[in-house]
């Protein structure tokens, strides 16, 4: 059994060999396509482009491809490579043929005039076996003259640039520098013309550099006559058009780029009145000059873009502030636009110290350059003290006093003296009032235009009726008496304020009120020197009353 099964295999694998063996013979027997032939002719040149003819003498594809690497030769180029597109270069393209074949084809991509490039061409048959990779040096032609394609930065009137930028021109092939003053800036408010002096080349871009730092704000323009850059074309070279940039029937062309904003600082020595100095109008106009012509902000559209409490003053009042918003109609440009009048809307109260913030952008320059922020306080920037101005010396002198008493009839008038202070020069010295020979001091403030005598403690003015009693002097309810002083140096109370004389018995058995002036008036008669003595005569009448408590009475007569 087992050795007919060794039969038939042995059969079996005869029968395979001897199939095998026929097949052998027909793969031997099959010839492939001889390589291809190919040539590579340069039909013509153009400005940027050259026309090639790859001549094939089989049907199946012709591969194409240009590179700008001079350096390679055929020997660099891989056949496979190039037939399946995986060489490398600016153009490369493939085509089918059914037979012998003539391929011609224009290569313009990327290339630029009058410069060097490699073409390299294979085929191959419908088999896939290739031919040798043929090559071609050629140049494209220059009949046109240099173009610009662009500019960096790009031309624009945003305000955006730094004031000495510089600008890249791109030109549509390489290019060399003729005369650097063919190039020139100008700007828009001094339109002269300004020779470039820094102009560099490398390759198709030029750099032009600025000699004059524009304003902030400020438009600048590039122009430059023609033949400023020329191609390399040999013999006469090709030149570049001439750029015109500007202000041209109104509105701007050419090249041009605008300087960004940068808001202008402002001074505290440019306030008006002198900054810290004292001001006797408490509705005061605060003035600001700039070095220039300046107008409020606006927008695009022209319309004013000032909101309320962009500028502001502050009351300052013992350490307490009060924040006025000045509105738009409160503020004008005068002095040919260069003096900003700040109206106050409130007026302030004597001795208060009024300061001014200026938020950034209220107005701009003629270049559309904002202001920057102005900030103040009580003590920095830009404050002033509301103050009358006066001077001790103006309340110098013999006054009458006349007081309207709290009772009727009980009106009163005598002489006093006012001297100044020796020793402190923001005090004076009452003599003489209501006949006494006691000095009452008091506190002179020319900013608040007051004489105040603290009388927290009451003044004794002696025995002035000779009985043995004493009379004192007292501001009734309150801790200080306060006299206004006017501007011709008389001085009056108002019925705020109550001066009252109290009359206290020797055995103190017996008191009660001499008189309350409700109402006074100081009336001056003649200047002295604080050395003078003259003193009023001593009343003698006493009238003593005593329907009143000295714990405080309602303050209507």
């Amino acid at each position: 059994m087992k050795k007919i099964i060794y039969n038939i295999t042995a059969v079996l694998f005869l029968g395979l060999l001897i199939a095998s063996c026929e097949d052998w013979d027909k793969y031997e027997s099959a010839d492939l396509a001889s390589a291809p032939e190919i040539t590579l002719d340069l039909l013509s040149v153009k400005d940027s482009s050259v026309t090639v003819s790859a001549k094939t003498n089989v049907a199946g594809y012709v591969s194409m491809l240009i590179t700008d690497d001079t350096t390679l030769t055929v020997e660099d180029i891989d056949a496979e490579q190039l037939l399946t597109g995986n060489e490398s270069g600016l153009e490369k393209l493939l085509f089918n043929v059914g037979g012998a074949a003539n391929v011609e084809y224009e290569f313009s991509s990327g290339l630029s005039q009058n410069k060097w490039y490699q073409v390299f061409v294979v085929a191959s048959n419908e088999d896939g076996v290739f031919s040798a990779v043929e090559g071609k040096r050629v140049r494209t032609d220059d009949s046109h003259p240099p173009v610009l394609l662009s500019t960096s930065p790009s031309k624009s009137s945003e305000a955006a640039q730094e004031n000495m930028f510089a600008v890249e021109l791109t030109f549509s092939e390489p290019v060399q520098l003729t005369d650097a003053a063919k190039f020139s800036f100008s700007y828009y408010y001094d339109d002269e013309a300004i020779p470039a002096e820094n102009v560099t080349v490398n390759d198709n871009v030029v750099t032009v550099s600025q000699v004059k730092e524009p304003y902030n704000g400020e438009w600048v323009f590039l122009s430059w006559e023609e033949g400023a850059v020329t191609d390399f074309q040999a013999g006469t070279p090709n030149k570049v058009a001439e750029q015109v940039s500007g202000v041209i029937d109104g509105g701007l062309a050419g090249l041009y780029w605008r300087v960004q904003h940068v808001a202008f600082d402002m001074a505290a020595d440019n306030f008006m009145p002198e900054v810290g100095s004292a001001v006797s109008d408490p509705q005061f106009d605060i003035m600001y000059e700039f070095p220039y012509a300046v107008s409020f902000a606006t927008d695009d559209d022209g319309y004013t873009v000032y909101e309320d409490g962009e500028i502001n003053v502050t009351f300052w009042s013992e350490g307490k502030k009060t924040i006025i918003d000045v509105p738009f109609e409160y503020l004008t440009l005068t002095g040919g636009d260069s003096v900003l009048v700040v109206s106050i809307p409130e007026a302030a109260q004597y001795g208060n110290t009024v300061s001014v913030n200026i938020a950034e952008g209220v107005v701009v320059d003629g270049y559309g350059n904002p202001n920057a922020t102005f900030e103040s306080d009580n003590e920095s920037g830009a404050n002033w003290l509301i103050s009358y101005g006066y001077t001790r010396d103006m309340i110098i002198g013999t006054y009458t006093f006349s007081g309207v008493s709290y009772w009727e009839g009980g009106d009163e008038a005598f002489n006093v003296e006012i001297v100044a202070d020796p020793e402190d020069e923001s005090k004076v010295i009452i003599n003489g009032f209501y006949g006494s020979a006691t000095p009452i001091p008091a506190i002179f403030n020319g900013d608040f235009a007051t004489l105040t005598v603290q009388a927290e403690e009451d003044y004794l003015l002696g025995d002035l009726f000779a009985d043995g009693g004493e009379t004192y002097f007292w501001s009734y309810d309150e801790a200080e008496f306060v006299i206004n002083i006017l501007s011709n140096g008389d001085m009056v109370t108002d019925p705020y304020y109550w001066l009252a004389l109290y009359w206290v018995a020797g055995d103190e058995s017996d008191e009660g009120w001499v008189n309350i002036f409700v109402e006074s008036t100081w009336t001056k008669t003649e200047s002295v020197s604080a050395s003078s003595g003259v003193k009023a005569a001593r009343i003698v009448e006493k009238v003593i009353h005593s329907d009143l408590s000295r714990d405080g009475i309602i303050k209507t007569k």
